[in-house]
């Protein structure tokens, strides 16, 4: 496990940084913006989605990472909301989250608006973007958990 978490810190190329300029409210309504996301200059773990599977999905990943990252990270999610069907009121997606994932922070993004910017690809129900503490994409991996996946 460790060696997996570690290569996608340590051993993955530099690529362009995330430039958010909008705000995006987590499913507690809090506003975060890149600032608030790099604080401290953590390294922060974005895992998430578009898929309505990916609420299931991510939880699997949760634990091992903790785990396996002994050194400080940021874990945050990111829901990619923007073909969520207009009869779904905003507010039950939040409130679904909020009951699932009361001490994790998801970024629920209903106009789609930094899904490039994390390098997430559409119609992907779970994929984990791994950046320094600066904002500089490390890594990441996309697929459902399993041991052997996070062994590679």
């Amino acid at each position: 496990m460790m060696l997996f978490a570690m290569s996608l810190i340590s051993g993955a190329s530099a690529e362009e940084k995330p430039v958010f300029t909008v705000q995006i409210a987590d499913q507690f309504e809090r506003s975060h913006t890149a600032k608030t996301l790099f604080e401290k200059g953590r390294p922060v773990i974005f895992g998430g989605g578009d898929r309505r599977k990916t609420r299931d999905e991510i939880q699997p990943w949760l634990k091992p990472l903790r785990e396996a990252l002994k050194q400080r990270v940021k874990l945050v999610g990111y829901v990619d909301l923007r073909e969520l069907p207009f009869f779904i009121p905003n507010g039950s997606v939040r409130k679904g989250l909020k009951t699932k994932y009361p001490q994790l922070s998801i970024l629920c993004d209903f106009k789609g608006q930094i899904a490039s910017k994390l390098g997430f690809t559409r119609k992907t129900a779970i994929q984990l973007r791994v950046f320094d503490g600066n904002g500089t994409v490390m890594g990441g991996v996309r697929g459902s958990y399993s041991a052997e996946r996070l062994a590679k």
